[in-house]
């Protein structure tokens, strides 16, 4: 690393730095320095022009949320921490918006007999059966968990059971998310082999 991209990374390091301890004009510096980076992400995430001022406040709130949570100690260069960062937090949104929320008052069926979504869902098991069939399920997939890795295994445990987010996961684990999405993959994998 020549001194001159020492120099630039000690600089980007400091602005982080200052940003995490809340001072506004290094966020702002932060904001400018890598606006062009945002905006290539924002338009790979965004086909709807009317949705593009919102997609780019999220890339700005990600480049917050990025600086809160960069570790210059695990060795990764802030832009690439920042883009994938960025680029998942966009993505996740990009997620969130193509499931339309369906309401469970949802008319369903003849309009004249009033039918809803929640009417279609009811659960014609006895109680008693349908507890042993979950148990048993349960149990059942306990010993499934048991045969993977520990690190998926722990990675399942805490996403499904604890209901941490890949973040929180990463976070806790000291690892990348993008690590914590690789591993959960193959977890999922792995048990639907085994199941």
């Amino acid at each position: 690393m020549t001194k001159e991209m020492k120099n630039r990374q000690k600089r980007i390091d400091e602005l982080v730095q200052r940003g995490k301890e809340g001072d506004a004009a290094a966020l702002e510096k932060l904001a400018s320095t890598y606006r062009p980076l945002l905006l290539s992400l924002v338009k790979k995430t965004t086909w709807s022009s009317t949705d593009w001022e919102d997609t780019l406040q999220e890339a700005h709130l990600a480049l917050i949320q990025a600086v809160h949570s960069y570790d210059p100690e695990k060795g990764v260069y802030f832009p690439v921490y920042l883009k994938s960062q960025v680029f998942y937090h966009l993505m996740a949104r990009v997620r969130r918006e193509k499931a339309p929320a369906l309401s469970l008052d949802t008319p369903m069926g003849d309009p004249e007999e009033g039918g809803t979504l929640a009417d279609t869902l009811e659960d014609d098991t006895p109680p008693a059966l349908s507890t042993l069939i979950e148990a048993e399920e349960y149990a059942e997939l306990h010993r499934r968990l048991e045969t993977l890795p520990k690190r998926q295994r722990q990675i399942i445990t805490d996403r499904y059971f604890r209901g941490l987010s890949p973040g929180e996961i990463a976070s806790r684990l000291g690892l990348a998310r993008k690590t914590v999405e690789n591993l959960h993959s193959r977890a999922i994998k792995n048990l639907r082999r085994r199941f």
